[in-house]
C-alpha cells in the first residue's frame, strides 16, 4: 500500500469534496487541485500529475505533495514525512471525519482545517455519538 497516494486521495475525498456539489468526481477534483497548484507553485501542474499523486503507482515531486498539502491546510509532513507520531494523529483525525461522513454526519474542510477539528464540529460529533448511544441503549432494554 502506498501511504503517501492514500493520504493524497484521503485529503481530496475529505476536504476537496463539497456537500453542496457532489457531483464532483474524482476527474473534476483532479482538475480543480492541478490548477490551485499550478498557481501555488508557479508552473505547470497537470490532473494527470494530480492522479498519479493519488495512485497506488504514484510516485509524486515532493514539490506537489507540499503544494497539496497547504492547498488543504495540513503540514506538509502529512504527506512528505508521513511516519512521524505527529502525522499519524492527524491521519486518525481525517479517519473520524471520513467516519462521520459515512455516517451521514456534514462534516466538511470548514469543520477541518489545519488539521484540527472546530469546536462546532466537536460538538456535532458528541451530540451525534451520545444519540447513537441512547439509542443503542433504548434498544437493549427491550
Amino acid at each position: 500500500m502506498n501511504l503517501v497516494a492514500h493520504r493524497v486521495d484521503r485529503l481530496c475525498r475529505l476536504l476537496g469534496a463539497r456537500d453542496d456539489h457532489p457531483d464532483h468526481n474524482a476527474n473534476h477534483q483532479n482538475t480543480e487541485l492541478a490548477r490551485q497548484t499550478t498557481a501555488l507553485l508557479g508552473r505547470p501542474v497537470t490532473p494527470a500529475e494530480i492522479a498519479e499523486a493519488r495512485a497506488e503507482t504514484g510516485n509524486p515531486s515532493p514539490d506537489i505533495l507540499r503544494a497539496i498539502a497547504i492547498q488543504f491546510e495540513v503540514d506538509p509532513l502529512y504527506l512528505l514525512d508521513p511516519d512521524t507520531e505527529q502525522m499519524r494523529t492527524l491521519d486518525h483525525k481525517l479517519a473520524i471525519l471520513d467516519t462521520a461522513r459515512t455516517l451521514g454526519i456534514k462534516l466538511g474542510a470548514v469543520h477541518f482545517r489545519g488539521g484540527e477539528f472546530s469546536v462546532d464540529a466537536l460538538e456535532l460529533l458528541i451530540t451525534t455519538v451520545r444519540q447513537a448511544k441512547s439509542g443503542q441503549d433504548a434498544v437493549r432494554e427491550r
